[in-house]
Order: structure tokens, then sequence, then C-alpha cells
């Protein structure tokens, strides 16, 4: 199978909350390049700004933009439809976006990916 081929195979993914915000809902469906892989859910904040107090740049800022705050593994993909919620109300961080993602086995080529705002 060509490059070609493998580019050309779509997969869709979305990601919602459901309720009050405390379930999160993501949904695969498609074919990809690969048998298996794994379902991963990222959580990261828009931008930080930190004053800078000492050295030679004291006075000015460092503003950092997209920080990731944790790489959660939701599940494993193994070519099938996937409809599954998650509970997130206990989840360690609190970040202000998300991005749900498929990867393929043995840290492959990611599939397909879909983004929620989380605050």
């Amino acid at each position: 199978m060509g490059l070609e081929k493998l580019v050309s195979i779509p997969v869709f993914i979305t990601v919602s909350m459901i309720g009050t915000g405390r379930q999160l809902s993501v949904g695969i469906e498609g074919r990809a390049a690969t048998k298996s892989g794994a379902i991963w859910f990222v959580a990261y904040d828009d931008g930080h700004t930190t004053p800078i107090t000492r050295g030679e740049n004291a006075g000015k800022t460092l503003t950092e933009r997209n920080i990731v705050r944790d790489i959660l593994r939701l599940g494993t993909w193994n070519s099938a439809p996937v409809a599954a919620n998650f509970d997130i109300k206990n989840w360690p961080v609190k970040a202000d976006n998300g991005v749900a993602l498929l990867q393929g086995e043995n840290q492959g080529a990611i599939y397909g990916s879909a983004m929620i705002k989380l605050h």
C-alpha cells in the first residue's frame, strides 16, 4: 500500500461534554491504516504569562502557549467504531482545552483528532 492510500483513509473523531461537564464523550468512526491503536486525551491550557522578577530580564514577562497539563490514555482502538463516555470529575488537572486523538500502535502516526473547550 502506497503512501497515497494511507493518507486518504478518513478517521472521524468527535468529542463533547455530557451534562454538567463531568463526563466526556468520545466517538471514532472510519478506518485507519492500522488495525489497532491508542485513544488519548491531551488536556492543555491556552497560555500562561509569568512575570520575571530577577536577572537580566527582570520586569519583562514570559508568555507560553498551548501548555500541556496532562496526557491520559482513554483506551485501545481495534478498528471498530467507538462511542464511549469517560468520567472526568476526578481528573487531577483543570485545563482550558482538550484534544482526543487516535494514535497508531507502538507510538505510530496520529490518524485523527478533535478539540474541545473545557472551561
